[in-house]
C-alpha cells in the first residue's frame, strides 16, 4: 500500500530540500544565472525571500567577479548582476563599446553603430535603474578651434538616437573631450571618428573605464577646451558633480533598489 505513495513522498523531500538555505545557496554557486534563479525565487514564498536578498545576490556577483567578471563584484541584486551580463556581452563584439562617425567632422551615428544602440536601448528599456554615460571624440588631427564642439554634437547624436529608441533621458549623460582622449590612444585599427558609451549600474562600470580618459584630465586646457567643454546629465566619472545647473535629472532619480521588482524585470 506504501508503494503507490512512494512518487509523492520523494516529490515533497525534493521540495523541502529546495527551500533548505544551504541549497539554495548551492544551486545559486552552481549557476549564477540570475534569470534562471529569480524563476527559482517566483516558485515559493520562501525562496522569494530568500534569493531576492541583497545578500545572496552579492555572492553570487563574488562568485562570477571570481570567475573573470570583475565589473559584475559590486552588484547588489540579480537585475544589476543581469543588466551586466547583457552589457558585457554586447561590449564583446569586434566595435566594442564605440560609436563611430564619419571621419571629417560627421555627426551623425554612422549605419554600422544603429544595431549597437538598438541593443543599448533594449538593456537600458529593460533594466531602468540602468544608465549610459557617453564620451564624445575627435580625431587627433581636427583642428582645435572645433574639436570640442564636434565632440559634444557626437555624444548628443548617440543620445538623440537612444532616445528616439524609447530610452529615459534621465538614464543618459554625456561628455565632450574633444581630442584630449583621442591623442593618447595608441591605433588600435578602431576609427578615431567615434563616441564611447559605458554602462552603470550601482557601483558597476562597464566597460572599465581605460586609464587614458584619467590621463587626459591631467593634461593643460586650452582656450577653445574651456569655453567648449560640455556636460549633459549627471558626471558619472571621477568623482565630481555635474557642470550643468540646468539638467532636469539628478544622479538621485536612479537610486531605487530592486527588490520584488526585479523578478519580473528579469523575466521579461
Amino acid at each position: 500500500d506504501m508503494l503507490p505513495a512512494a512518487p509523492e513522498v520523494a516529490d515533497s523531500v525534493l521540495t523541502l530540500c529546495f527551500h533548505l538555505p544551504d541549497v539554495v545557496e548551492s544551486i545559486g554557486a552552481a549557476s549564477c544565472d540570475p534569470v534562471l534563479l529569480a524563476r527559482l525565487a517566483v516558485t515559493a514564498k520562501s525562496l522569494h525571500g530568500f534569493i531576492l536578498k541583497p545578500e545572496f545576490a552579492a555572492a553570487r556577483a563574488h562568485d562570477l567577479a571570481n570567475a573573470g567578471s570583475k565589473h559584475l563584484a559590486h552588484c547588489k541584486s540579480l537585475a544589476e548582476i543581469a543588466a551586466g551580463m547583457a552589457a558585457s556581452k554586447l561590449c564583446s563584439a569586434d566595435s566594442l563599446n564605440h560609436v563611430y562617425f564619419e571621419m571629417g567632422g560627421g555627426v551623425e551615428v554612422k549605419r554600422m553603430s544603429k544595431p549597437f544602440l538598438h541593443e543599448v536601448g533594449k538593456i537600458l528599456k529593460k533594466f531602468p535603474d540602468c544608465r549610459a554615460h557617453i564620451e564624445g571624440h575627435v580625431a587627433p588631427g581636427a583642428p582645435s578651434s572645433v574639436a570640442m564642439s564636434c565632440a559634444r554634437q557626437r555624444a548628443e547624436s548617440v543620445i538623440a538616437e537612444l532616445v528616439k529608441l524609447g530610452v529615459e533621458r534621465s538614464q543618459l549623460s554625456c561628455k565632450s573631450w574633444g581630442k584630449k582622449v583621442s591623442s593618447l590612444w595608441s591605433y588600435d585599427g578602431h576609427s578615431t571618428a567615434r563616441a564611447e558609451l559605458f554602462f552603470l549600474n550601482g557601483e558597476m562600470r562597464f566597460p572599465e573605464v581605460p586609464d587614458v580618459y584619467e590621463q587626459a584630465l591631467q593634461l593643460p586646457q586650452s582656450q577653445s577646451e574651456s569655453e567648449e567643454e560640455h556636460w549633459r546629465g549627471p558626471r558619472f566619472y571621477f568623482g565630481a558633480s555635474s557642470d550643468s545647473e540646468d539638467e532636469e535629472s539628478s544622479d538621485d532619480e536612479s537610486e531605487s533598489e530592486f527588490s520584488e521588482t526585479g523578478v519580473p524585470l528579469l523575466l521579461d
